[in-house]
């Protein structure tokens, strides 16, 4: 099992493009998903499909339980995917980054704002 800690949106700047709000969830499912390691038969679709209802449901600093076969894919799609906009894909890094440093052990959840005033 991996965790997988969801980073804050991304806002994208293009030259001549308006700025665009990339999430994490946005990333699994439009381009990622479209990769050949999530698209090359139905086991990989289903795959990609699971992993994107994981995602959909959390919000940034918030983590995601990854079955280890299911984040290896998705390690490898991260690491190996060609980027045919590499300009925009340097931005996304933060978001590459998060999966490439997914942990073994569950995260510890981050202290209410009542705990840490208290300590």
């Amino acid at each position: 099992m991996r965790f997988i800690v969801i980073p804050q949106p991304i806002i994208v700047k293009a030259a001549g493009q308006p700025d665009v709000e990339w999430t994490f969830h946005r990333l699994l499912g439009e381009w990622l998903a479209n990769s050949k390691y999530f698209g090359d038969n139905a086991a990989s679709l289903r795959m990609g499909a699971k992993l994107e209802a994981l995602f959909a449901a959390r919000k940034a600093g918030e983590w995601v339980a990854v079955e280890d076969t299911d984040y290896q894919r998705l390690h490898t799609a991260s690491e190996e995917s060609s980027y045919t906009a590499p300009a925009i894909a340097r931005q996304l890094i933060p978001f590459l980054d998060a999966v490439a440093d997914a942990k073994k052990e569950q995260p510890k959840p981050e202290p209410s704002p009542k705990e840490a005033s208290a300590s």
